[in-house]
């Protein structure tokens, strides 16, 4: 896995961290979006106790084209794939995005859980985006808590969540040192 991220018109004056982990503030101070995956992991905490189902999120979004700029990516050190239960999002579907929950690499019924009071579950969610647009969007959350429904909106603070597909016809740079090189994500994956 690797960290991508999207800067309309050109790269910002700031320079990158060194460590990849924290490019996703670096890109959030300059300007930039993600490209091609957003990451997220929600906590689900028990005020007391309960039986908690999770419905299928539901996605909404808004799709344009993407503007003139650079695609940047850091690569990851090595070690183990990292593929946690999770909803998959595909933002590339059209116009309504197809979700749907796996569990080591297979889809799967979404969980339930009983939680005691004070109890805590994380819920990863990965959203894509394999085309060449830009890809506005948030979602609901639809719980079942004790027999009753409740709605989560899920955002960036009121703000939508923002996915670049990788495959927009833009530069793209990487970053495996301290200087920025060339790269052709569609042509050439070697390095990545």
């Amino acid at each position: 896995m690797s960290f991508s991220n999207y800067f309309p018109s050109d790269l910002p004056s700031e320079s990158p961290p060194d460590d990849g982990r924290d490019w996703s503030g670096w890109a959030d101070r300059n300007g930039g979006v993600d490209l091609g995956l957003s990451m997220l992991r929600l906590t689900i905490v028990a005020k007391s106790d309960a039986t908690v189902v999770l419905e299928t999120p539901m996605v909404s979004q808004h799709v344009r084209p993407v503007p003139p700029g650079v695609g940047v990516l850091k690569p990851a050190p090595g070690g183990p794939d990292v593929n946690p239960r999770r909803y998959e999002i595909k933002l590339d579907m059209g116009g309504r995005p197809w979700v749907e929950f796996e569990d080591e690499g297979i889809s799967r019924p979404a969980p339930s859980w009983l939680l005691n009071k004070g109890d805590v579950e994380q819920l990863h969610i990965w959203a894509r985006a394999d085309d060449d647009k830009l890809h506005e969007w948030t979602m609901d959350l639809p719980l079942l808590v004790d027999g009753r429904r409740l709605r989560i909106p899920i955002d960036r603070g009121g703000k939508p969540f923002v996915t670049v597909g990788e495959a927009h016809p833009h530069k793209y740079l990487w970053r495996p040192g301290d200087e920025w090189l060339s790269w052709k994500p569609r042509e050439d994956s070697s390095g990545c």
